[in-house]
């Protein structure tokens, strides 16, 4: 008994099975994650090693080369990228796609502890890196206060509150300072004193102490014993005794530490600031944990945010400047609805072929059948709803009608050959019910291949294949068990009575006929009607270098980001005033809502660096496009002196590991001097090209540092150590830690430094002197000697080897395909010493290793689809007839993009996949249907394809129209996101039409020709037939023995 069978005859079983999906279904969807893509942990590890004002060079010896030493070797890793700025080291670990991260963290952490780093280095820090855990809403808190009260306010009152809130992860500050005490010493004054400032360093380290010292055990009780020898105050710090001077106690000393410096509770030395509307303040970046819903972390958020507005002084404000979020909610919603509509368009179309609302009806219900159980999937593989899954529902509603379509059509044609409704639906269901399962695998199949796909692609397509094969499958169960069970039960002959029912079968019929006489010509000049096909299809392939090529289109998603860059060498405040100027610009601007503007990085330490955070008014409100807000925007700061602007749409991010921009190549060489005149040189071609803009490198000259000579000679005359010149001019200079200070239940550094004023030029070094093993003091500069040099900013390394990457988007109309590969062309033009080369990275790798997929997705979906129809067909010729089909889906897909002026990217790729499946359906429908007629109603295969096609034309008409009608709601382009959904859909339509056309006359035509090469089996098929007609005549009974003759057939009793 089959399946359907068993559904007809037991028809309560058809029932349960449809309201345990639904019903389980519908549990699961409100359990599901939403985010904009697939929450996906990327194998990348980044670890970050602080060493306070230790230079690039020193920075690469000290601490890069032995801790790329230390990682080179963890299994599974394929790229090792480090960046290295004053003071900080990162390098950011690239693993194998299928390598366990959690595993390859423990693994490097093992191995970075062993590495024996320089003093003064703080410990490495390791983290999981993955854009999804980057800040998806940022807060501004803006205030009248004095920034230290402002940084206090947020760190006791606000801070906290967010980290609370269920589903988020952390909280990352921009424009940030740490709390402070800080200590600030005169030079002269020290003078006075006939103290160092390593007198200070070392009366702070030995008086400002806390700690515990056991405890007291008596008979009925015990205390802990700890020395309360820390300040408790900026006042209790002032009063601190200097008492030696040199290591020499100093007798009834009656210097106090505010003698020679000033004690504040403040913030330490600000090296990054924020700005909401040109007003000063702090960022708070929101970032989300794992597996949470984006949208209600985003609402809790907001909430929380209003309820803390309530509570705090009013001089204090906290407002939204940039929240992901919103686009993620509009754009989630506006794909449900696209879902929604294309259920109902579906409809209409099937009711319009079928004529009936009963009928109708049993097709839809395959809908929320298929739909709602593929959550129960999404759910247990711990998918989110985002635009992969989501797109993958919306185009499976016009391929999960299908099967119902095929069934419903193939049982109401029985019925109309008088049989009963319970017999037609048996006897229909089992007749199609190969080639529905059929050819549900043949779609099935296409999207096996995702699996073997490389790279972070190969997981985003991965969950779409998923969720489109479910669906599919979930519908092909419904159609031979639920479909059949209802038939049997509400079919009736009155379906055909209504005159809506009765013209459309008068439209079929004169079109099934118009097709019968056209197929009879098709066939008649087979290799004519091929030929005709292959030089249409040449010339449609003429339009390829018309179509542009990109990772993924720009989507406007009301947010730009701007990164900005003043001349090497810019101070902190003189950065801000240039940045201020395109402030102004921007508040200006009707088309911005808001904007949030940093300065110095926001992790601080890049004084020439900033970036802004834009918000468009919504996009229904405003007549411009993201794109043209983005023109104006760069041609605007450009007029600005001094500023450099990089304008870039953040959707871009998704794909890169890098900045995010279009175009990302690495040069690597061995000279560095050289590799950065190449860079020059291909920045400058590049520009003349005329298809990029906002070209960029992170090679950066021009800065300058002071280099502290000491004179060894005078240095030992003096009796003056070098570490002590050393340890002065960093204590002095550069800060140092010397111990903690509580306030308000919180723990804070206190600060020791020179005070701000006497560290602004390299003439204040001359106020410092060093103390001698003698006791004695000598200036600094009796014993060395100053040189400004120019140095690095920042060294980039890739693999071991000093590397400076290129940036540049594309100019709008471009292909990213084509200015990409002008751009290795120009590199490799001006590198073409020995020793120097060009990588891709960030976007340029993630498009090769899209094209790389796609590659691997059509082979290998080519030889699944092969293997699997050569063992449904039971042949090795008649796979080959169905996958020529194939061959028609591309130049209608081209000629849509084309035409819609829409790019080939990882969307329309996906549609190219679908498309395969879409399209072997009908070709298996009339494969299938010629081979019945042929070995099992024994026509010959002129009459078997003449009597065939007719009859499978209207399924096919009827399953492309649902499959077209689908996907016109995603090609309309209506709301957020629209951007990818719009090529997917494109492709989808325009492929499935026109390479429908071509299969009902190409797919006849091949399979006649094929056909001829197994004449034979058909002699044998024949053969077959005759002697199970004759023994079932004579009622023998008759079993297959090899004869000399015949080794297949014999005759026996």
């Amino acid at each position: 008994m089959t399946l359907s069978d068993l559904s007809i005859r037991r028809p309560v079983f058809a029932w349960m099975l449809m309201i345990a999906l639904m019903v389980f279904g519908g549990i699961c969807l409100p359990r599901l994650g939403v985010s904009t893509l697939p929450d996906i942990t990327q194998p990348i590890l980044t670890v970050n090693v602080v060493w306070p004002g230790a230079a690039p060079e020193l920075m690469e010896s000290e601490i890069a080369n032995k801790l790329e030493d230390a990682c080179i070797s963890v299994q599974g890793i394929t790229n090792i990228t480090t960046t290295l700025r004053q003071g900080m080291c990162s390098l950011k670990l690239e693993f194998h796609v299928d390598r366990n991260i959690d595993a390859a963290l423990q693994e490097t952490n093992s191995r970075i502890r062993a590495v024996d780093l320089p003093e003064g280095a703080d410990p490495p820090t390791i983290m999981k890196f993955n854009e999804e855990d980057s800040p998806f809403m940022w807060l501004a808190v803006t205030s009248d206060l004095p920034f230290s009260q402002l940084v206090t306010f947020v760190d006791q009152r606000i801070r906290d509150r967010f980290l609370i809130v269920p589903g988020v992860g952390n909280v990352v500050m921009g424009g940030w300072a740490d709390r402070t005490l800080r200590v600030r010493v005169d030079a002269e004054k020290l003078r006075k004193y006939d103290l160092t400032i390593l007198d200070v360093r070392a009366t702070l380290q030995r008086e400002n102490n806390e700690s515990a010292a056991g405890y007291l055990e008596g008979r009925n009780q015990e205390l802990n014993v700890r020395v309360m020898g820390e300040a408790m105050s900026p006042e209790q710090m002032r009063d601190v005794l200097i008492t030696t001077r040199g290591g020499a106690s100093i007798h009834n000393s009656h210097i106090r530490l505010g003698d020679v410096a000033t004690v504040e509770d403040g913030v330490a030395d600000v090296r990054a600031m924020n700005r909401t509307n040109g007003v000063r303040g702090i960022g708070l970046g929101v970032q989300k944990q794992r597996g949470y819903n984006e949208v209600q972390v985003a609402h809790d958020v907001i909430e929380t945010m209003h309820q803390i507005n309530k509570e705090i002084p009013k001089e204090i404000r906290i407002s939204i400047n940039f929240d992901r979020s919103v686009f993620t909610e509009e754009a989630i919603r506006e794909t449900w609805f696209t879902l929604i509509m294309s259920g109902i368009v579906t409809g209409v179309v099937c009711w319009a072929f079928l004529g009936s609302w009963r009928s109708t009806f049993n097709v839809l219900i395959s809908i929320p059948t298929s739909v709602l159980g593929s959550f129960i999937v999404l759910y247990v593989m711990n998918f989110t709803l985002n635009f992969f899954t989501l797109l993958a529902l919306s185009l499976a509603i016009g391929i999960v009608v299908d099967d119902a379509i095929m069934v419903l059509e193939n049982i109401v044609r029985h019925y109309h050959m008088g049989k009963t409704a319970r017999q037609a639906a048996l006897e229909g269901t089992r007749e199609i019910t190969f080639a529905a399962t059929a050819a549900t695998v043949a779609i099935v199949a296409i999207f096996l291949p995702v699996a073997f796909a490389p790279g972070l692609i190969g997981k985003f397509l991965f969950q779409f294949g998923v969720t489109i094969s479910t669906a599919v499958l979930l519908s092909l169960l419904e159609s031979i068990t639920l479909t059949p069970m209802r038939c049997s039960q509400i079919m009736t002959a009155k379906e055909d009575e209504s005159r809506f029912a009765r013209v459309v079968n008068w439209i079929f019929d004169h079109i099934s006929a118009l097709y019968g006489r056209t197929l009879e010509f098709a066939i008649s000049y087979r290799w004519l009607t091929i030929a005709v096909s292959l030089v249409a299809v040449a010339g449609m392939l003429s339009l390829l270098p018309l179509l542009r090529a990109e990772i993924s289109p720009g989507q406007d998603a009301g947010v730009l980001i701007v990164e900005w860059e003043t001349p090497v060498g810019s101070s902190l405040e003189f950065t801000a005033e240039r940045i201020a100027h395109a402030e102004a610009f921007l508040k200006k601007q009707p088309y911005i809502r808001q904007f949030m503007a940093n300065v110095g990085g926001l992790e601080g330490g890049r004084s020439n660096a900033g970036m802004c955070f834009i918000s468009l008014v919504p996009k229904h409100n405003r007549k411009v496009t993201h794109m043209e807000i983005m023109e104006l925007l760069r041609a605007e700061f450009a007029k600005i002196k001094d500023l450099k602007s990089s304008v870039f749409d953040p959707t871009q991010k998704a794909f890169s590991n890098k900045r995010g921009s279009k175009i990302e190549l690495a040069l690597q060489g061995r000279d560095y001097q050289k590799l950065a005149q190449y860079s020059k040189e291909i920045v400058k071609r590049l520009k003349e090209t005329g298809l990029v803009q906002d070209v960029d490198t992170n090679y950066k000259e021009g800065a300058n540092e002071l280099h502290v000579f000491p004179d060894r000679e005078l240095a030992a005359r003096s009796n003056v150590p070098v570490s002590a010149i050393a340890e002065t001019i960093n204590t002095a200079i550069g800060g140092i830690r010397v111990g903690k200070f509580t306030k308000d239940d919180r723990r804070y550094d206190v600060n020791l430094r020179l005070q701000n004023s006497q560290w602004t030029t390299p003439r204040d070094l001359e106020l410092l002197t060093v103390r001698t093993r003698y006791g004695e003091l000598v200036p600094l500069t009796s014993v060395c000697r100053f040189e400004v040099k120019p140095k690095l900013t920042s060294i980039t390394r890739e693999n071991r080897t000093r590397s400076i990457t290129l940036y540049m988007d594309i100019k709008p109309g471009v292909s990213q395909v084509t200015a990409t590969e002008r751009a290795r062309q120009i590199s490799r033009e001006v590198m073409q010493e020995d020793g120097y080369g060009v990588l891709d990275t960030g976007s340029a790798a993630a498009m090769a290793e899209a094209g790389q997929g796609f590659m691997i997705i059509m082979g290998m979906g080519f030889l699944i689809s092969y293997i699997v129809l050569a063992v449904q067909f039971n042949s090795f010729i008649h796979p080959f007839t169905v996958l020529v089909a194939v061959l028609y889906t591309i130049p209608g897909a081209i000629i849509s993009l084309v035409i819609t002026n829409n790019s080939f990217n990882l969307y329309s790729g996906i549609g190219f996949i679908l498309l395969m499946g879409i399209v072997k359906k009908n070709a298996i429908l009339l494969v299938e249907f010629f081979n019945r007629k042929r070995f099992e109603e024994h026509l010959p295969l002129r009459q078997a394809i003449l009597q065939g096609g007719p009859i499978r034309l209207r399924p096919i008409v009827m399953t492309t129209s649902a499959a077209v009608a689908a996907a016109v709601p995603a090609a309309l382009g209506i709301g957020p996101g629209a951007e990818v959904r719009v090529p997917l859909a494109i492709v989808v339509i325009g492929g499935t039409i026109l390479s429908s056309v071509f299969t009902l006359y190409v797919i006849p035509c091949v399979y006649s020709l094929m056909s001829g090469l197994e004449a034979n089996r058909k002699e044998l098929d024949d053969a077959v037939a005759e002697i199970e007609k004759e023994a079932a005549e004579s009622g023998n009974k008759w079993v297959r023995l090899p004869t000399k003759s015949s080794p297949e057939i014999a005759n026996s009793r």
